[in-house]
């Protein structure tokens, strides 16, 4: 008789906890590549045992497939995703920062300008009827550090992360927003990566990003991008 109910309370116990795996994974999966890449500079930075070099971390970010492109989910695979089950799709292209908090995605699209409203620019995303949003005025906040996946382990102390954070944002601006403002007017083309945060399905129409790469191109789809925009990474 006790053995039976041991054998039953073991059996209620993995039940359970498989439950909360499911529903709260203790990981989530990432682009390979692209973190292999970012854990490799953190390594080399930090002599493995010094403190981390922030500008090699946030080089290695910027200089990883995540702005050429070639990572990433494509904006419209995220969103049919979502609709289909937006608990797969939240796995399978972001990352949460915390149990329970919101989700972050790097996505890829190309599209067209529909409107500029102040320091937002709305894009009529191509094989779409749904819209992306550009954001381009001051950034704060962590979007871009959290979606491309940099890791709150591989600091000391919570001020080196959240610096990170900064830098990454004044990369943004400096060689993203800043260049190429005045391109972007209705009716321009262009490719575009860029950050969400997606906290509820409303979130997800028009998708708001902060961009980490644009290429603006003319009617005969040539790239009229500010050079220091685009040299050194490989074609959107």
């Amino acid at each position: 008789m006790v053995s039976r109910r041991r054998l039953i309370g073991f059996i209620v116990a993995l039940v359970v906890g498989c439950v909360g795996c499911w529903y709260f994974p203790l990981f989530h999966v990432q682009h390979i590549g692209v973190m292999a890449k970012i854990d490799k500079a953190a390594k080399v930075s930090s002599g493995e045992s010094g403190p981390l070099d922030a500008a090699d971390y946030v080089d290695a970010i910027w200089n990883s497939p995540l702005r050429s492109g070639g990572a990433g989910a494509e904006i419209i695979g995220l969103w049919e995703g979502y609709q289909s089950n937006a608990a797969a799709a939240q796995k399978e292209f972001g990352r949460q920062v915390g149990i329970g908090g919101p989700w972050y995605f790097c996505v890829r699209g190309q599209g067209t300008v529909e409107s500029v409203e102040g320091d937002r620019v709305l894009v009529r995303v191509r094989d779409s009827p749904r819209r992306a949003c550009l954001e381009l005025g001051t950034l704060v906040g962590s979007t871009v550090r959290d979606a491309v996946g940099a890791k709150a382990s591989d600091f000391t102390n919570s001020q080196d992360f959240n610096a990170i954070a900064a830098a990454l944002n004044r990369r943004v601006e400096e060689e993203v927003i800043a260049p190429n403002r005045e391109a972007l007017q209705p009716g321009v083309t262009l490719d575009f990566v860029g950050c969400a945060k997606i906290s509820r399905k409303s979130d997800l129409d028009p998708l708001c990003l902060i961009p980490i790469r644009l290429r603006i191109r003319d009617s005969g789809g040539t790239s009229v991008n500010a050079p220091d925009a685009v040299d050194g990474l490989a074609p959107l």
